[in-house]
């Protein structure tokens, strides 16, 4: 890590903790560089879209300049699964050279030791991995694989990922989606993060029963609808998840008002994900294509791309629009976290020493 890199990771911290709550413009943006993927996850809707074109290199300069023009400080660079871009090493440094913190969000299978170390020194702050259970068959079921030895690849490359990323003082986080498939494996994921040098979030499985949005990355209540008794199991995962967050030195990420939010919806009689947020005002997402959302589970907005972004940013009745487009999604519980860090000072303060504390 540089001195420009602590610099920049300095001011985003500053800006989220005391700024970014009075601001008008985003702090975050989610590129989903492509909808590809190598997985066919059942709770995730990503691979069942058949998907067109994706920002060519040189257009992905224009969004990354105009996502700083808008007063974005950070983008995290998903998918699909974005190692199937060839390019991908080039478009996390396009991203840095811009200004920008800059992390990438990986189902881990195409890692290598090479292919780590040259995506962090174009300028990659954080990886995040999924990991979703440490059994190898359940990973087969979950991820809807024939490879026997897909899962052992991705616990050696977690593994090899750690000493990597430590060399180059970059964040290092695993992401699991609890499900009724892997909800009595919660202490034995945060003890292999703690174990290995990650930080965990957890986040439950959330299904979207609106009309989906071209963002939406969360599979249909249709095709994805838990019995009472599965939503019960998830409940009691996430109040072991809270207990092991009050734990000293838990690699747990999650702040526990989040865990709360899990415990109670998991608890709800008639479930319910919506809640006043302010997707638009502080983060957005941005598709393959160039299109943008106010989030991942609304439609993209009417004549706006990564082209003209800042133009969007500069309408006076832009809070009207954002609002437009969140009536018609159907809530969600992830996403409440990028606002609760801009609203619980307290609560970014200690995530800030988690981090430094694990680079």
């Amino acid at each position: 890590m540089t001195l420009s890199d602590l610099f920049l990771k300095f001011r985003y911290l500053l800006y989220v903790a005391v700024f970014g709550r009075y601001s008008k413009r985003p702090y975050h943006c989610q590129f989903q560089v492509t909808r590809r993927c190598n997985l066919r996850c059942r709770y995730c809707c990503v691979w069942r879209d058949e998907w067109g074109g994706e920002l060519s290199l040189k257009e992905i300069e224009l969004l990354a300049g105009n996502l700083r023009h808008s007063g974005l400080k950070s983008v995290v660079i998903t998918g699909g699964e974005p190692l199937l871009r060839d390019d991908i090493v080039d478009v996390i440094g396009v991203f840095k050279r811009a200004g920008l913190i800059v992390r990438l969000q990986t189902n881990g299978i195409l890692l290598t030791s090479e292919l780590s170390s040259e995506l962090f020194k174009a300028g990659l702050d954080d990886v995040y991995v999924s990991l979703d259970t440490l059994r190898a068959e359940r990973f087969i079921k979950i991820a809807a694989l024939r490879d026997d030895g897909a899962h052992q690849r991705l616990i050696e490359n977690i593994k090899m990922l750690s000493s990597v990323a430590k060399r180059h003082r970059s964040g290092r986080f695993l992401l699991t989606v609890i499900t009724p498939d892997n909800h009595d494996e919660v202490e034995e994921l945060v003890s292999f993060a703690g174990r290995w040098g990650y930080l965990i979030g957890l986040y439950g499985v959330e299904t979207s029963d609106t009309q989906k949005g071209d963002a939406e990355i969360r599979v249909s209540g249709a095709l994805f609808r838990m019995k009472d008794n599965e939503r019960l199991l998830l409940k009691r995962a996430f109040q072991k998840a809270l207990m092991l967050k009050k734990k000293k030195g838990t690699p747990i990420f999650n702040s526990e008002r989040l865990l709360k939010d899990y415990v109670e919806f998991y608890g709800l009689a008639k479930p319910d994900m919506h809640w006043h947020c302010r997707a638009g005002r502080h983060y957005l997402v941005v598709l393959p294509d160039g299109k943008v959302s106010v989030c991942n589970g609304t439609a993209p907005v009417k004549g706006y791309d990564y082209q003209n972004l800042p133009e969007l940013y500069r309408r006076k009745d832009r809070e009207d629009i954002f609002s437009h487009y969140r009536m018609n999604c159907s809530g969600c519980i992830c996403t409440r976290q990028l606002e609760y860090l801009l609203f619980e000072p307290w609560d970014m303060v200690k995530k800030t020493l988690m981090y430094l504390g694990n680079l």
